[in-house]
């Protein structure tokens, strides 16, 4: 434990060293706690043959367990000292969880990869670096998040769905990496609701009690030197979507 916190400490610090410098429009999304449930003896109790039938059935519907996680969300706590790497940067969690990169797209859809190793494509090793690829040694799962509004209601929300694996292991541009077993992580699939903003918040991501962050932090160190650190600073939006709405007097 002291040298998880040597370590934990030591990322703190170099994450913090430098000078702050102001974003314009992020990305951003918070590491949660996976919810785990104990039944209760009357809880086994009820659960006999037609309740697993009913309970079988809704978990297959869609956004079910999304749901749940989603209710169960505000008894969980972030998950702080994780490393993850997006268009050239890497940023650490901060205490509530929270990831922040520089927003360097302008469509509204993002890829999650979950791998436990990736390589390089130099075009001038070891120096100059083409694309990051997934490494077919390792285990690794992608998830696809894209921004949508549903036409009758007007809201905005995030479809998440599960991506194939790039036949030639590039990983594009607009990915979000973690390092990790792609089993100690949980990605709810389906719709998030979320507000419009040009800043870009994507679903919650939860860390399950068999995280490595050990492996996450000395692996993703071991290649820091080819990332820009993030500096999570804010500024007020001039413009929300209740101002641009509201017609002229």
């Amino acid at each position: 434990m002291k040298y998880l916190i040597k370590v934990l400490f030591f990322i703190t610090i170099i994450s913090n060293s430098s000078q702050q410098h102001a974003l314009d429009t992020i990305v951003t999304f918070y590491l949660q706690k996976y919810p785990y449930f104990k039944a209760t003896k009357n809880d086994q109790e009820l659960l006999d043959k037609e309740s697993l039938e009913k309970l079988s059935k809704k978990i297959q519907q869609p956004g079910f367990v999304s749901g749940k996680i989603i209710k169960r969300s505000k008894r969980s706590s972030g998950v702080p000292g994780i490393m993850c790497m997006y268009g050239g940067h890497v940023a650490l969690s901060d205490q509530k969880g929270q990831v922040v990169f520089p927003k360097l797209q302008d469509t509204p859809a993002m890829n999650f990869l979950i791998t436990k190793g990736i390589k390089a494509a130099y075009i001038l090793a070891p120096a100059t670096i083409h694309n990051w690829q997934i490494d077919p040694k390792h285990p690794s799962k992608m998830y696809h998040v894209q921004l949508k509004q549903n036409q009758e209601t007007q809201l905005y929300y995030f479809e998440a769905t599960l991506a194939e694996i790039p036949k030639n292991n590039s990983i594009p541009l607009n990915t979000v990496i973690i390092i990790s077993d792609p089993e100690n992580i949980f990605i709810p699939l389906g719709a998030t609701i979320t507000d419009y903003s040009p800043n870009l918040t994507l679903p919650n991501i939860y860390i399950k009690k068999e995280f490595c962050f050990i492996y996450n932090a000395f692996y993703t160190l071991a290649i820091k030197q080819y990332f820009e650190q993030t500096y999570a600073d804010y500024q007020q939006e001039a413009l929300t979507v209740s101002t641009i709405q509201q017609p002229n007097k």
